[in-house]
């Protein structure tokens, strides 16, 4: 069921306006492309959307559910949980980045840097403002294994585990509770990317509910443009991404 297609954005060569000896962060791009299974669940209505609408509704830029869970049904008069469709970040466009410890990285030969954390804004992509309350939630990362490969300073794989958070800020609808959490793991390989979040607690302000999100599948990395392209340099963009995720 859970099957995806993703493109791998290696980012080439030497840091923008600098050598990747003397970089000590740099930032991989990553395009996913979600496989028309994948899913995110809403328990308390019994109810999942589909990426690509199943056999009901038209997917992307149309409704893909309700459907209920416990029959296959379809239910009300359409929801869009899935707003780009398979394509997260928009066609030909970015999901997020991989952030890269490049403190060691000479740019010659095989080498490898530690990935270090994990850029990517899953609300943009999946249940936007669909739960029960009509908020967004965040997205958290903690990488427990995380590796880059480099050949003469080009990204050829990467391989990382993380455990990740969602989190709603519920204080105006459920005090005195505050954060709801939702965590779980998301994988992303050079030829695979897994992400399963199916652990949180109960919203008992309304009802018990609970949400669910389920998306993997296969990985393909991008051909190498006909120019090298900088591996991106944190900075200014780093900054930036981890202001959004805390705002």
């Amino acid at each position: 069921m859970r099957k995806t297609s993703i493109a791998l954005l290696a980012l080439f060569g030497a840091l923008l306006g600098a050598s990747a000896a003397t970089a000590q962060t740099g930032l991989i791009g990553v395009r996913l492309t979600a496989d028309g299974d994948g899913r995110w669940f809403e328990f308390q209505s019994d109810a999942f959307c589909q990426v690509d609408g199943g056999t009901f509704y038209p997917g992307a830029p149309g409704a893909d559910g309700f459907y209920l869970i416990s029959t296959g049904a379809p239910i009300g008069s359409g929801i869009t949980c899935f707003p780009d469709g398979p394509n997260f970040g928009g066609v030909g466009g970015t999901t997020g980045f991989l952030e890269v410890d490049l403190s060691g990285v000479t740019g010659t030969g095989v080498e490898m840097a530690p990935i270090t954390d994990v850029l990517i804004e899953f609300n943009d992509y999946i249940a936007d403002d669909d739960a029960l309350f009509g908020l967004q939630y965040t997205s958290a990362y903690s990488v427990t294994s995380g590796t880059a490969t480099l050949t003469n300073g080009v990204v050829t794989d990467v391989d990382v585990m993380a455990d990740v958070t969602f989190t709603y800020d519920v204080s105006q609808i459920c005090p005195p509770s505050l954060l709801l959490d939702y965590t779980g793991t998301l994988e992303i390989t050079s030829t695979s990317f897994d992400l399963l979040v199916n652990s949180g607690a109960l919203v008992t302000c309304l009802g018990n509910a609970r949400w669910d999100w389920d998306v993997m599948g296969a990985a393909t990395q991008l051909p190498e443009p006909s120019g090298p392209w900088a591996l991106l340099s944190a900075g200014g963009l780093l900054w930036a991404l981890r202001r959004r995720h805390t705002a």
